[in-house]
């Protein structure tokens, strides 16, 4: 599925691409996608155990990877420990985004195609954070949401008991 979708954006982007070197590019792209989607992950259970917090693995499946943090109590969450690692993912694939469009633009000189295999990597890496902010759990964004209301709830507890 996911290969069909970047040989759709290949095309798209060049219709005038042979059939083979789009399908070069949506191979590669593909692959850049599932590196950066590691990458992402890979920067929460870094933090996460920078944090010391325990972290059960990281699992790759066919919609994404995920990483498991036993988070605990959420009465004895460390909510700023909590908010880094979860914000860690969606900065590697801030980064990723920025730094592959500028491989793109640098690598338009030398090859159309390999610039067009690493625009489509960059697009898809904002696509990836666009979906990961969404406020929504399990995603990064529904998790700063939590964060941020828990905070507040605690906050508003320390008013009220002063």
């Amino acid at each position: 599925m996911n290969g069909a979708l970047v040989l759709l954006l290949a095309h798209l982007a060049r219709p005038e691409l042979p059939a083979a070197r789009a399908v070069a590019v949506a191979l590669a792209a593909s692959a850049l996608l599932v590196v950066s989607a590691g990458l992402h992950e890979l920067a929460h259970l870094v933090m996460a155990r920078r944090a010391g917090q325990p972290v059960g693995g990281l699992v790759f499946g066919h919609f994404g990877a995920c990483v498991l943090v036993d988070q605990g109590d959420a009465a004895e969450r460390d909510l700023g420990a909590t908010a880094l690692y979860v914000v860690a993912g969606p900065a590697v694939s801030l980064g990723l985004w920025l730094g592959l469009a500028a491989l793109a633009d640098a690598a338009r000189a030398a090859s159309s195609t390999l610039a067009l295999t690493l625009g489509i990597a960059s697009a898809l890496n904002l696509a990836l954070l666009a979906l990961n902010l969404c406020p929504v759990e399990p995603l990064d964004g529904g998790r700063l949401l939590r964060c941020l209301t828990l905070a507040w709830r605690r906050r508003a507890a320390a008013a009220g008991s002063a």
